[in-house]
Formats: structure tokens, C-alpha cells, sequence
């Protein structure tokens, strides 16, 4: 344990802990139809004293909200202390995202908070640092992008990013210009990497088509985030290239998580690539193509899980362990 400095204090453990229980909540996608307001299909939960029941129902009106989820307090108290989630699901959204092999696996959680305690509003720093994004006042740092203007303050910057703390408070040039001028950076990406620089929080421009963004924001996004060396950044841009991998894009994802040092994406592209009959689809790809030009190594790589995969397979099924497998005979 560090020492304190004479005259620190520090919040206290508290005695009174919050009580919190989650449960898993499937849901036959088909079948919810069937359950509109007034019927629906429910699940209990319990946390502390108190018992809840989750309700979810089927709507389908002129603003196509299809699925409603809420919860109800069920206890011999009358009144409690704790955090409701309620939300509505959007069926583009929900069909795209969430619904896998006809299911949808929703996770429900319920925090109970001690009797007679003060409850303490969540932190919100986020929400006032975002407020200094763009404002003139306080900035002394402006970045010219693909014709875009932004503001920002060196201190916050160098915070955040080792790489921003070199170039505004080292011996670079950039330490002493108001505006600097990048190029070879997506105006978006830009902005959306500031957005989490000062919030913490990921957020790009959504397609007005599809109501969600489109995977080469996230590519540009995890290029600007290994540039300037933010790690949490980059890990929240491979989870969202990862739920987007399909036969069609997976090439192009392992190629970007190559080039842009990822090897928690790309160990995860390499697996989709010897899954089921994937492999054989995706070399049909223009992805493919692109990867096989761009990055030999890679392609290297899936030769030779290509190769152990066969190996394995052939010695197993013949009983002959000296087998001597040619990758290159099942490439293009």
C-alpha cells in the first residue's frame, strides 16, 4: 500500500454494499410476435429483498418499435431504491444485431441499493470535458482535416495520448503551432477519436439509411487510434469490426487489424477463416484478393493453419500419422 501525503483523505470502505443480480433472458424470435401488449413473456429476478419480474412484449406501430422491455418490483415494501433500465429495440437494429440462429439473448440486471442510504449521482466528468470539445474558450490547438476544423487543448490531448504528448510538449514542431494540418487522416475518424478522447465514449455518424454506421468508419477510426497509441480506442473498434465480420468482409478486417497492430481482431478473423466451410467462400472474395496482394505474411499464416488443420483431420480419420500435407496445392 503507497503511503499518503499529510492532510490526504480518501473515501472510506463503505459497510453497505449494492446488491445486484442478472439473469439471462432468450427469446424465440418468431414466437415473440405472438406475445403483443398485454401478453407478454416475463422472467423473475431477485435482488436483495426485493423480487422483480422482466416483461417483454411485441409493437409494431408507425414508428416500427418492435420490441419493449420493462420491469416490475414485486416485494412487501413499498417503496425501493435502485435503477430501472427500460428501452425499446428498433426492428433494423434489432435483426441485424441481435438476433442469432432465430434468438435473441437479452441480459437483465437489477441493482438493489441499501435501505436508508443517500444515493450519489454517477460521475459525469465525461459529460463536462465533452463540453470543452470545440469551444473556443480554454483551446489553444486547432487541427485543419480534410478541411474541417477542430479546436482542442494541448493538456487534455497529451493526457490521453502518449503520441499527442511527444508532438504538443517535445521538441517537435507542432509544439509550437496553433494549427496543425493533417492530411493523411479521415475527418470523421478525427473527430470521432477526439469524442473519445474527451468522454471516453465511442461514438461515430450513423448511415440516416440504416440507422448504423458503416464498418469503414471503424476501420479509419482504429487507424487513427493505433497512430496515436490509444489502446482502450482500439479494443472497442476491433469489437465493433467483429460483429460485423461476414464471409465478405473478414479478409479486409484481418488485413486492418494487420497493418493497424491488433492481435486480438486478427487471432479472431484467423478462427472465422477455419470455421465451417468459410474458407472456401472467402477466397472467392475481392477481400482476399486484396489481402493477398497487401499482406503475404498473412496469407502465410492461414496456409499454415490450412496445413495443421488437414494434417489433424487426414491422421484422424485414416490412422496414419505420417502424412505429408501441400498447403500451397489449396490456395489460389
Amino acid at each position: 500500500m503507497s503511503p499518503r501525503r499529510m492532510g490526504e483523505w480518501r473515501q472510506p470502505h463503505r459497510r453497505h454494499t449494492r446488491i445486484s443480480s442478472f439473469t439471462e433472458f432468450k427469446l424465440d424470435y418468431p414466437e415473440i410476435k405472438s406475445h403483443i401488449l398485454g401478453n407478454p413473456v416475463y422472467k423473475s429476478i431477485s435482488a436483495g429483498s426485493y423480487s422483480w419480474k422482466v416483461e417483454c412484449c411485441y409493437m409494431d406501430d408507425v414508428e416500427d418499435d418492435i420490441l419493449d422491455v420493462h420491469f416490475s418490483v414485486y416485494s412487501k415494501f413499498n417503496t425501493f431504491h435502485g435503477f430501472i433500465d427500460v428501452f425499446l429495440l428498433r426492428r433494423g437494429c434489432l435483426e441485424s444485431r441481435y438476433v442469432k440462429n432465430g434468438v435473441i439473448t437479452l441480459i437483465c440486471g437489477v441493482i438493489a441499493l441499501p435501505a436508508n442510504s443517500i444515493t450519489v449521482p454517477a460521475s459525469n466528468i465525461s459529460d463536462h470535458f465533452g463540453s470543452l470539445l470545440g469551444c473556443s474558450d480554454g483551446s489553444d490547438v486547432s487541427f485543419s482535416v480534410g478541411g474541417e476544423m477542430f479546436r482542442a487543448h494541448r493538456a487534455v490531448l497529451a493526457a490521453r495520448s502518449p503520441v499527442f504528448k511527444s508532438e504538443l510538449f517535445g521538441s517537435m514542431v507542432e509544439a509550437t503551432t496553433p494549427c496543425i494540418t493533417l492530411d493523411d487522416i479521415d475527418p470523421a475518424a478525427f473527430k470521432a477519436m477526439l469524442g473519445f478522447i474527451y468522454t471516453d465514449r465511442l461514438s461515430v455518424d450513423w448511415d440516416p439509411e440504416t440507422f448504423m454506421p458503416e464498418p469503414q468508419q471503424f476501420e479509419h477510426l482504429l487507424a487513427a487510434a493505433d497512430r496515436y497509441d490509444l489502446s482502450r480506442l482500439k479494443l472497442m473498434c476491433a469489437q465493433e469490426l467483429w460483429d460485423k465480420v461476414s464471409v465478405e468482409t473478414v479478409a479486409t478486417t484481418l488485413g486492418h487489424a494487420e497493418m493497424h497492430s491488433c492481435p486480438e481482431l486478427k487471432s479472431r478473423c484467423l478462427d472465422f477463416f477455419m470455421t465451417g466451410k468459410n474458407f472456401k467462400r472467402i477466397v472467392l472474395t475481392e477481400g482476399y484478393l486484396w489481402l493477398m496482394q497487401h499482406f503475404p505474411s498473412v496469407i502465410d499464416e492461414i496456409k499454415a493453419r490450412v496445413d495443421t488443420l488437414m494434417c489433424y483431420y487426414i491422421s484422424h480419420t485414416t490412422g496414419n500419422q505420417n502424412i505429408v500435407c501441400y498447403s500451397d496445392l489449396r490456395f489460389p
